[in-house]
């Protein structure tokens, strides 16, 4: 990944991925504005429930270094609403976080598929 500033290029390897989901895309670099300046709060546009679930896992590691405040703005006008991500996973907890992605995975997950009913998918 590159950025250029003032007309100085610069190189961020710590933010390169190879996933190909876009939506997953934005949380390395949620983590390196958190890292590498003031920012103590964060908006990610989506309304994407891979999103959600990534954001979540990775609140704790967002907020280590200092309180971070994680937010997801989904829908337009009158529809817009704004998701605390931050209150969300520290009433759930950091154990709760770190199983999500698994356990979405099998049940709605955009890069796989599910076998039957979401309570199915929970059960297993």
């Amino acid at each position: 990944m590159q950025s250029i500033k003032n007309g100085e290029v610069c190189q961020h390897p710590d933010i390169d991925t190879d996933h190909k989901e876009a939506d997953i895309r934005v949380i390395p670099h949620a983590v390196y504005v958190v890292r590498n300046s003031c920012m103590t709060w964060i908006v990610i546009l989506c309304s994407d429930t891979d999103v959600l679930v990534a954001a979540m896992y990775f609140y704790h590691l967002l907020a280590a270094n200092k309180h971070t405040e994680l937010w997801l703005k989904r829908g337009v006008g009158d529809k817009k609403r704004f998701i605390p991500v931050h209150v969300i996973a520290v009433k759930v907890g950091k154990p709760m976080c770190a199983v999500l992605p698994a356990t979405h995975a099998l049940t709605s997950c955009d890069s796989t598929s599910k076998f039957g009913t979401r309570a199915a998918g929970i059960k297993a």
